[in-house]
């Protein structure tokens, strides 16, 4: 939703799915074939794919709240389960984040984010883990870099 009915400065997006076969016993990995993708997850040479991954199930939110045109605090929420009929024992993976942009000026923009991420994969590790990361930025800019308008001839 581009804007939230009586929050003009808010947005929404919401989406979420399921790429688990809806029978396993006859499918026998028929749903992952591709006539066009034949080197698996490429296309020339390029990775291709989604969030969502192999067989799993799962949701993602983000929203953003526009302070003004150029500052804005964004959002973002995301769950993930995998398939125990893909992978021994499935998993769980879930992780939720803060950013931060502010302009001072035209020319100063100060940027903060932070991430928390908490998983668990059994085929990976016996116990539930989690992570936290942070990054800071400042982008200067000390001039307009737009480029020149060319004429036709």
């Amino acid at each position: 939703m581009p804007r939230l009915p009586g929050v003009r400065k808010l947005d929404l997006d919401v989406e979420g799915g399921s790429t688990s076969p809806a029978d396993w016993l006859s499918c026998n990995g028929c749903f992952y074939y591709s006539n066009r993708f034949r080197n698996g997850w490429t296309n020339s040479g390029n990775l291709v794919g989604g969030w969502l991954g192999r067989a799993s199930q799962g949701e993602q939110t983000s929203s953003t709240y526009w302070l003004t045109p150029r500052n804005r605090i964004q959002f973002n929420y995301r769950h993930r389960k995998l398939d125990a009929r893909f992978i021994p024992n499935g998993g769980t993976v879930n992780d939720g984040g803060v950013k931060v942009d502010f302009w001072s000026g035209s020319k100063v923009m100060l940027s903060g984010s932070v991430q928390y991420e908490k998983w668990q994969i059994p085929v990976l590790d016996s116990s539930a883990r989690s992570n936290v990361t942070a990054s800071f930025e400042l982008d200067f800019r000390p001039r307009d870099w737009r480029l020149p308008a060319h004429s036709s001839h």
